[in-house]
């Protein structure tokens, strides 16, 4: 009981963590500071993006890879942690049969794991495709709307 009481907890904790981590960085402005002097920046300048004075948040194209990446990095744990959980419910037992009928890997994951995920993977779709259409809060924080109201 305590063990599952510490799992429901944490679960909590991730998911209000994007929340948490997004509303600090808009208050504390670090990332208007970020965008001028990272790794990042330096990406974007290698693969010849147009950034404008050293500046993401200036450039159209790389604005939008920069709230892109920001997102997949707020959404990603929480989409593993349901297909995780997914994974690890399917019955051990049925692959150790498929392995003694002496199926491959591929049939393995053919005709057991994908179809016994497939609920999984809709539920994670669905969600991400709605966390999509909800993307204001982060667009608004990150650039208001610029540049040139492009974002």
């Amino acid at each position: 009981v305590l063990l599952l009481d510490l799992k429901s907890k944490m679960m909590v904790v991730l998911l209000l963590m994007e929340e948490i981590v997004i509303q600090f960085l808009a208050k504390t402005e670090i990332l208007r500071w970020y965008s001028k002097i990272t790794l990042y920046t330096q990406i974007l300048i290698y693969f010849h993006l147009p950034i404008e004075d050293g500046n993401i948040l200036q450039s159209v194209w790389a604005t939008r890879i920069f709230i892109a990446s920001i997102c997949v990095w707020a959404w990603t744990g929480f989409y593993v942690l349901v297909l995780n959980s997914a994974i690890q419910g399917i019955d051990k037992n049925i692959i150790h049969a498929a392995k003694l009928d002496r199926a491959s890997t591929m049939v393995i994951y053919k005709k057991i794991v994908f179809p016994s995920i497939s609920p999984s993977i809709l539920l994670a779709t669905v969600l991400a495709t709605c966390s999509a259409f909800q993307m204001y809060v982060e667009i608004a924080l990150i650039t208001k709307g610029g540049p040139e109201t492009a974002t």
